[in-house]
């Protein structure tokens, strides 16, 4: 009795382990008893047998195995201990001998399990078979979309269990690759869209970088103030790049509004004297819109006078021209709020102003980001866009982002975009400025009857002890 065990459990010892296999799957291996493949069974895992178990015979080689060790089909032949299938396809001199591994692969391939299976022609070429051997071998072997990924004699002796491990992890490696191919597409249109920004904005930015300013700015003489102050000029909201209905704004208007309210605003300024500084913010939304689809961060389209890549790179243009303008009056800080029309684009325009004004000390440009907060004497400015946040929220938002130059200071106001209307309401003892703008309606706005609103641009003297002391409004 010991020969024979001995014999079997060379030959499928392994696969009995492996496969945990059951009596009826070691029978069907095998072709033993069911008292014989149960005493394999103990055998094979390290137990001890008992007598009497009725005798059998030991092959005598295993190279060339009985047909009893053969799986025989009509059109196929299996050798379990070569691995190897033997197809007669018609038309062929000689079967066509695969590895279990190549037929695996071809089943799990055409099979639909993964939700993508391979053609007939993809298979072709992966496998380099003639089609019509592909079309054979598939209908011999039952290979159909529907059916399960794993060959007739794995579905034989291999427990349910790791059939459904193996499916499983056949799953998760498909969606992985799909994961894969989607971050792949997802590198190539950023690509795309680099190689485009970089050919019609990047290259124009380096040129006014280059060419479009004169960094010499002559300093205005102006009258030394009373008391020091700084002027806060905000024109909010200039939505660069709109088109108004009936002609009514365009880039043109703009450009013409924004330099002539703020000249009178100076000229009413200089009353008092020179500032000590100028800040300045457009508190967002100082592009229309934020990519070459004409639409604001968020996807909402909008009517504009011409492309995106110009409204970008003239409007950092005008941005720089603006601070050359209020250069000559004072020292300018530039604080870079986002809005919801251009979140991106406020983006590029703080490295244009960055990179522009990288080497003249009295320029300023702090980055973009949602809240930005300046300190001038007393007084603790913030500026947002104002979309998001609560006016309620307002007051605890600075204490808490601000606790050292809360404590510090004396007075605490914010100036905020967005609503195009100017609002000023005390909130436990914060000062929230909502300030108007300059643009002009477009045709949503006009269809929705938001008409009406005074146009202007506002600017506010901070004294250095008092805080804001005056604001001026100068309408279009």
């Amino acid at each position: 009795m010991q020969q024979w065990l001995d014999s079997y459990k060379e030959r499928f010892g392994a696969r009995i382990i492996k496969n945990k296999a059951s009596i009826a799957r070691i029978r069907a291996m095998t072709k033993l008893s069911e008292e014989q493949a149960r005493a394999l069974s103990l055998y094979c895992r390290g137990h001890n047998v008992s007598p009497p178990v009725e005798d059998v015979p030991v092959p005598t080689s295993r190279k060339n195995p009985s047909p009893d060790e053969l799986l025989l089909q009509e059109d196929y032949t299996y050798n379990p201990l070569t691995h190897t299938y033997l197809t007669y396809i018609p038309g062929l001199p000689k079967p066509l001998v695969t590895s279990e591994d190549t037929h695996k692969a071809i089943i799990r391939a055409y099979s639909n399990f993964s939700g993508s299976p391979a053609t007939i022609n993809e298979i072709s070429r992966t496998f380099g078979w003639p089609r019509d051997w592909v079309i054979k071998y598939l209908r011999i072997h039952g290979m159909t979309h529907d059916r399960e990924p794993f060959s007739t004699e794995e579905i034989q002796d291999r427990p349910d269990e790791d059939l459904i491990e193996d499916a499983l992890q056949q799953r998760r490696a498909v969606v992985h690759k799909k994961i894969e191919k989607a971050k792949w597409a997802d590198i190539q249109k950023d690509a795309l869209r680099w190689i485009h920004f970089q050919d019609s904005v990047l290259r124009s930015l380096q040129e006014s970088l280059n060419d479009k300013f004169d960094l010499q700015v002559p300093v205005l003489d102006v009258r030394r103030p009373r008391k020091p102050f700084a002027l806060v000029v905000t024109p909010a909201d200039l939505h660069y790049g709109k088109l108004g209905v009936n002609g009514g704004f365009d880039r043109s208007k703009a450009r013409d509004l924004l330099f002539r309210t703020t000249q009178e605003l100076v000229t009413w300024v200089t009353l008092y004297g020179t500032p000590e500084k100028i800040i300045l913010s457009s508190l967002g939304d100082w592009f229309h819109v934020d990519n070459d689809d004409n639409t604001t961060t968020a996807g909402t389209k909008q009517d504009v006078d011409v492309t995106f890549s110009q409204i970008l790179v003239e409007g950092c243009e005008l941005m720089g021209t603006y601070i050359q303008m209020l250069r000559q009056v004072a020292p300018v800080l530039v604080v870079n709020v986002p809005g919801n029309h251009d979140y991106h684009a406020t983006t590029t325009l703080g490295l244009f102003l960055s990179a522009l004004y990288r080497k003249e000390p009295d320029v300023q440009v702090q980055s973009p980001i949602d809240r930005q907060y300046v300190v001038y004497g007393q007084t603790l400015m913030g500026f947002t866009h104002g979309k998001d946040e609560k006016l309620v929220s307002l007051g605890p938002i600075m204490a808490s982002e601000n606790r050292q130059a809360w404590g510090n200071t004396q007075y605490r106001v914010w100036f905020l975009g967005h609503t195009h209307h100017e609002t000023v309401v005390d909130l436990h003892g914060v000062q929230v400025i909502s300030l108007p703008s300059l643009t002009g309606n477009d045709r949503w706005h006009h269809q929705m009857g938001y008409v009406g609103h005074r146009r202007a641009l506002a600017g506010f003297v901070v004294d250095r002890d008092r805080g804001v002391i005056n604001s001026l409004s100068i309408p279009v």
